[in-house]
């Protein structure tokens, strides 16, 4: 199972540049407005860029896809997932918000 660290090494996130003020040292986008939009933008385009931090009865995931339910905030990355590929990195209280 990866860690957010190893996450972040292999598929690069960017920064939120509509929000100065975004969560995750600049990463996080929001689930509404603009910053939504943004996500959806690129998940039309190239699905396997965008990933939802998901909140579970766990505790909270990245996951990739972009997905509705108990959304925290999204993310895209500069590499893609692989193909028909299923990835859950669990969230300690040691990474970043």
């Amino acid at each position: 199972m990866k860690t957010i660290e190893q996450w972040e090494t292999e598929y690069q996130p960017v920064n939120n540049t509509g929000d100065e003020y975004a969560s995750w040292n600049g990463q996080m986008f929001e689930t509404y407005g603009d910053d939504n939009e943004a996500v959806l933008s690129v998940a039309t385009r190239e699905p396997r860029r965008v990933w939802t931090l998901v909140d579970t009865d766990d505790g909270l995931v990245m996951t990739n896809g972009y997905l509705f339910v108990n959304r925290v905030g999204y993310f895209v990355t500069e590499r893609e997932w692989e193909l028909g590929a299923t990835i859950e990195i669990p969230v300690t209280d040691g990474d970043v918000f």
